[in-house]
């Protein structure tokens, strides 16, 4: 009889140690599952994101904007606009800017934003007429993403245009601009020298739309100025010079160069204002 039920003990106890080993591997496995994903949820949140959106800014621009949300820094960019997408804008300049970024590869930083130029408020119904397709690929140190985005142009007919603060201060500046150069005319008839009109300064605006108010005074009064001659004057180098003039002319349009390949610089190339 004693046998007997150490037998019985012997088999419950090993049923009882299985049990507890099936449970105990279902829990481990749970508990590898739940670190998976929180693995992943992790490597979701900290890795670059780039999204290309569609807005018109200063002054009705038309623009593709390309920034990075994401908390890593995006390599190998390539962003690549649908064919007939390109095909369809009108303006040659525009075209060719889009032809561009199909076939570069670049770099984002955390938070850093590009803007390109696809044409302007006035030719949104004809660009309108096809769908705004988008291929993104890029990479970080932990992996390579795909993105893609479908942007139908129709949905931004009812916008207004905006006029933005940098185009008020353009008009301010020209006027400014125009009444300087009368007293320094009134002036000179006296012999009396004038200050230099590109001392006066912004204090409400950044350091970086200084710059590009100084640089957009040096055009104004100047009919034609070469890139050397605007980055002495501004005393800035040829590349923050020649940097600052794309965006017043891609992105603000208030100026314009000569050279029909902008986006190599050279020394003598000329800009004017619009």
């Amino acid at each position: 009889m004693t046998d007997w039920i150490m037998i019985v003990i012997t088999a419950i106890y090993v049923i009882a140690t299985i049990l507890i080993c099936i449970f105990n591997y279902r829990s481990a496995k749970a508990t590898r599952e739940q670190v998976a994903e929180s693995q992943r949820q992790f490597e979701e949140i900290n890795r670059a994101f780039v999204t290309v959106t569609f807005e018109i800014i200063r002054s009705g621009l038309a623009v593709l904007h390309i920034q990075n949300h994401g908390k890593r820094i995006a390599n190998n960019v390539r962003i690549r606009v649908a064919d007939s997408f390109v095909s369809n804008i009108e303006d040659s300049k525009d075209r060719k800017c889009i032809e561009t970024l199909n076939n570069s590869s670049f770099t984002i930083g955390v938070g850093q934003s590009w803007y390109v130029c696809i044409g302007g408020h006035l030719q949104l119904e004809q660009m309108g007429k096809k769908i705004l397709h988008i291929d993104i690929q890029y990479s970080d140190n932990k992996g390579d993403y795909s993105e893609q985005a479908n942007i139908d142009l129709t949905q931004f007919f009812w916008s207004l245009i905006y006029d933005s603060s940098l185009s008020d201060i353009f008009q301010q500046t020209k006027n400014l601009n125009t009444h300087l150069e009368s007293i320094a005319a009134t002036l000179k008839k006296d012999d009396t020298t004038i200050a230099n009109p590109l001392n006066i300064f912004l204090h409400s605006a950044s350091e970086q739309d200084s710059k590009k108010l100084k640089i957009l005074k040096i055009v104004c009064i100047n009919v034609q100025s070469t890139l050397k001659a605007i980055a002495e004057q501004a005393d800035l180098s040829l590349e923050e010079t020649h940097s600052l003039l794309v965006e017043l002319m891609c992105v603000d349009c208030l100026v314009d160069t000569t050279n029909e390949d902008w986006t190599k610089m050279r020394e003598d190339m000329v800009w004017l204002k619009k």
